[in-house]
């Protein structure tokens, strides 16, 4: 009995795990993006866990800096100050985190 995979199952194994995860994250970052602009709290990113916001933010090449919690019209959302990696401007985002506050229970 075989205990090994030859190099090109193991190459092809690969290759299609890469291409797997980039469908899952682009798609991702589509859903979140086609949910609004970021830009306000009337336009918010939605999300489905606080994780993606992470996520988001790191894709469009920001570092988060602040964060706070704002509750307005019966919704929640965080509001996420940033910085661009690249030339420190700031920059504010907002998320709309209604499905991870009523997964918990809040």
């Amino acid at each position: 009995m075989r205990t090994t995979w030859p190099w090109w199952r193991i190459a092809r194994w690969a290759r299609w795990t890469k291409r797997s995860f980039t469908t899952v994250f682009r798609g991702l970052i589509n859903s979140i993006r086609n949910s609004g602009d970021g830009k306000s709290l009337e336009t918010a990113w939605v999300v489905i866990n606080v994780h993606e916001e992470y996520v988001m933010l790191r894709a469009l090449g920001f570092r988060p800096s602040q964060q706070s919690l704002v509750n307005q019209n019966g919704h929640s959302y965080d509001v996420m100050k940033v910085k661009n990696a690249e030339d420190g401007t700031e920059q504010t985002f907002y998320f709309n985190v209604d499905i991870p506050f009523k997964h918990y229970g809040f």
